[in-house]
């Protein structure tokens, strides 16, 4: 008897039951059953507009460690914690402050993650201008 466990993150143009459906009919193909062990949730997108506070608020915080970097948003798909906070606030961002190469970005969730040391205190007074101003 085999078997694989799948660890699924949902994405803006595909859910968590989308996932779910698509592996189960692939696997049909081969008589493979599928069971679920564990459904997760599928975390909204937040809506982003540069003219809101909070938005400033974010992008100035940036600023104060990184003034020349041009700061764009993004989808992310990380099942972060923040995907929690969702139940009660319909503005959740989530974000990464490290400054990392392409090579670092390889290994994000896999061998040998790391990232710059220093990298870790911008990182740190990006995240504490925020929450002092929130």
């Amino acid at each position: 008897k085999a078997s694989v466990i799948c660890s699924l993150r949902s994405s803006h143009h595909q859910g968590a039951d989308e996932s779910i459906k698509a592996i189960t009919d692939f696997a049909k193909k081969f008589d493979i059953e599928v069971n679920v062990l564990f459904r997760g949730m599928d975390a909204p997108i937040s809506p982003w507009d540069d003219n809101t506070d909070v938005c400033k608020l974010i992008k100035n915080a940036v600023k104060t460690q990184y003034p020349n970097t041009e700061f764009k948003p993004y989808i992310m798909t990380g099942a972060t914690d923040s995907l929690y906070f969702t139940r009660i606030c319909d503005r959740v961002y989530r974000f990464s402050p490290f400054v990392i190469t392409q090579e670092q970005e390889k290994t994000i969730h896999s061998v040998d993650e790391n990232i710059d040391i220093s990298s870790l205190a911008p990182a740190v007074k990006i995240f504490h201008e925020i929450y002092k101003n929130i």
